[in-house]
């Protein structure tokens, strides 16, 4: 365990608190696709148990599996294999939402990542994105926090498709791909895929992953527009970011928690920068919560434990590592002080009562 962490109980839960979600505008960019092709999306939606209505990105949030369900119901019903990469190809900018209108209208690709892994964690809690560089290469990883037995490939070959479409657009170039990831494993030919992304395709990867030329960060994008870039990124802010009464809002802290302790221990000062939120509003946030940043650091982790064990198939270390810990027998010690369980006894008899 972190030097100088302790282990004390989380705090009391009720439910379910941590279902990783998407934004409704899933469902729009799936009906946008049927209907440029004619085709009635009534239908495919009814038998996913989605409404056509729910498509305005401020509507409740949907659970992943739920939109996982409804890409791979579709791509199986019109028998596109590629259904995701075709997706993300056909998106509708006109219809676009505050993010990616945001995203395109950022002066350069470096901000436009950075608009992206700023204000994500608040719209897509299923998504976890991160930007990290070395050796003159970026790599732009995006992790699907999906529970086990749902089928990714078509939203993760979208995510990594709209991005270099997206950026095609923008700058009027071809995104110097050399490699791109995918944590799922698929028996269709990878060469359309490879075609799409000009750059060589590898399987079953860890975290779905694009690497490119570092250099490709600093390029102007000719989508760029100051007044729809200030006015986007304050609405995103307005809507999305914390505020004490945004739902998201813990969950974005309990984010920030996690991603740090992959590098670190996260502090106030380094959650509330990350949050775009100075310390005093950060404590004063969660003071209205009523938790201590102790607490959240143990919940987060409490709660995601309690995901990656009974959703997931990670090993035990490996959940141990993604939790900050650099020995299992740590986590497995904190694990049972916050829950009353161990976790190989949480993965194979049930849900754990974090109290």
């Amino acid at each position: 365990m972190p030097a100088g962490e302790n282990a004390a109980s989380a705090p009391s839960l009720s439910g379910d608190q941590f279902t990783p979600t998407l934004s409704p505008s899933f469902i729009a960019y799936v009906r946008d696709y049927l209907l440029d092709r004619q085709i009635d999306p009534l239908p495919l939606f009814a038998a996913c148990g989605l409404p056509d209505s729910m498509r305005n990105e401020l509507d409740p949030p949907l659970p992943i599996t739920d939109i996982c369900r409804l890409f791979t119901h579709t791509a199986r019903e019109l028998r596109r294999p590629y259904f995701g990469l075709e997706l993300s190809q056909g998106y509708h900018f006109e219809a676009a939402s505050l993010l990616i209108l945001a995203f395109m209208s950022a002066p350069t690709v470096r901000d436009a990542f950075g608009t992206l892994l700023r204000y994500d964690k608040y719209v897509d809690t299923a998504i976890e994105t991160r930007l990290t560089g070395t050796g003159g290469l970026s790599c732009f990883e995006v992790n699907l926090l999906a529970p086990h037995g749902c089928d990714t490939e078509h939203l993760s070959e979208y995510l990594m498709g709209f991005i270099v479409h997206s950026l095609r657009k923008s700058t009027r170039m071809d995104l110097p791909v050399s490699r791109v990831a995918f944590t799922h494993t698929t028996p269709k030919p990878l060469r359309i895929l490879e075609a799409a992304f000009d750059a060589r395709v590898v399987l079953g990867s860890r975290q779905n992953a694009l690497h490119f030329d570092e250099a490709f960060l600093d390029t102007p994008q000719y989508t760029a527009n100051a007044l729809t870039y200030d006015v986007t990124v304050k609405a995103l802010r307005s809507h999305f970011a914390p505020s004490g009464h945004n739902g998201n809002f813990m969950q974005a802290v309990h984010r920030q928690v996690l991603l740090q302790y992959k590098n670190g221990t996260p502090t106030v000062t380094s959650i509330a920068r990350a949050l775009q939120v100075s310390a005093r509003t950060l404590h004063r946030l969660l003071a209205e919560q009523g938790v201590r940043l102790q607490d959240v650091k143990n919940r987060a982790r409490a709660e995601r434990a309690r995901f990656y064990l009974r959703q997931t198939n990670l090993p035990l270390k490996e959940i141990a590592l993604e939790l900050g810990f650099s020995e299992l027998s740590a986590f497995s010690r904190a694990f049972k002080s916050w829950t009353g369980e161990t976790p190989q006894t949480c993965r194979d008899v049930g849900e754990p009562r974090i109290h």
